[in-house]
């Protein structure tokens, strides 16, 4: 007894050493980005932001060049939908956009578990089509596609920027996009934080566009968010953000009913738009490989991002 007291004793310590570090870390580097992690939990706080939104009609005005994406309603009906739900699907890129992707992802390297300290890893189209179980889970091109022509043109596409300005009631900053694979792995990777709902705490107001540029269906590494949940939170689920386990999961599916779970599935090209304080979770492939584009916009610059990510 006294051992597994001394172990829990032990381990709360670390963690609040870590998280003293971890504190500091921010207090020095950029103290709006320490305000930031905290208050941004709170619905009330990101509602404040809501307040602020805008004409969408004057916002169009200022982004009238042509888009490279295919939207499935007008820009105003899409925004509305955000407010609402938190997510909107029913985006397109077309089929030369999503092949100019692939021909990238071929013939550039990746790292597996989004760890650069890694080998490259070379993909070529041959070993995709064969599906193999890979020794891990993901592999990401980590920030080498940031500086690619195809993230480029579509962190500036005109209805992009429209949205996201008209979504956070300001001039949209670009924070970062990642382009990543998703394989059928050896072992399951239900521990995986993504893989339990969760919250991202990046802004007061931040929005995400996710393209899948290989096939989904619900066997291969779907998106699932919980409709409304970025507005209608209890207070305990918002001072545990972003919490994610099992048992959370469990909670969750209770609290909101299985109608409010949604499974995004599409062809190559689909795309949707989400608030990532919504609650939201990946999940495993095992049907195909699954390449899947993100291109985050939020509010404002900070000198800082979180303590020992990369």
């Amino acid at each position: 007894m006294l051992s597994s007291s001394f172990y829990v004793a032990a381990k709360f310590g670390n963690k609040f050493f870590d998280r003293f570090r971890e504190t500091s870390y921010y207090w020095s580097s950029d103290k709006s980005f320490l305000l930031m992690q905290y208050l941004a939990r709170f619905v009330a706080v990101r509602q404040r932001f809501a307040q602020q939104r805008q004409s969408v009609g004057s916002i169009i005005k200022k982004y009238s060049a042509t888009s490279q994406v295919h939207l499935s309603n007008n820009i105003e009906a899409i925004v509305d939908t955000l407010f609402q739900d938190g997510y909107y699907q029913g985006l397109k890129l077309s089929e030369g956009k999503v092949q100019a992707f692939l021909d990238y992802a071929f013939t550039h390297p990746c790292y597996a578990n989004r760890d650069r300290r890694g080998d490259p890893i070379y993909l070529t189209p041959e070993l995709i089509a064969a599906c193999p179980k890979m020794p891990y889970r993901v592999a990401s091109y980590i920030h080498h596609q940031e500086n690619s022509s195809l993230i480029k043109q579509l962190a500036r596409d005109p209805q992009l920027l429209a949205i996201a300005e008209a979504y956070l009631g300001r001039a949209p900053v670009y924070h970062k996009s990642e382009l990543i694979w998703s394989f059928p792995h050896q072992q399951s990777s239900a521990n995986c934080f993504t893989h339990f709902f969760h919250s991202d705490i990046n802004d007061y107001r931040n929005i995400k566009f996710f393209f899948y540029l290989t096939d989904v269906d619900e066997t291969s590494g779907p998106h699932h968010y919980i409709e409304g949940s970025h507005v209608n939170r209890p207070l305990i689920g918002q001072l545990r953000a972003p919490s994610p386990s099992a048992k959370t999961n469990r909670r969750l599916a209770k609290l909101y009913g299985k109608d409010a779970i949604k499974t995004v599935t599409g062809p190559a090209g689909y795309g949707f738009i989400g608030d990532p304080y919504s609650l939201h979770r990946g999940s495993d492939t095992a049907a195909r490989p699954r390449l899947f584009l993100q291109i985050e916009f939020i509010m404002s610059q900070y000198r800082c991002w979180y303590y020992k990510r990369n």
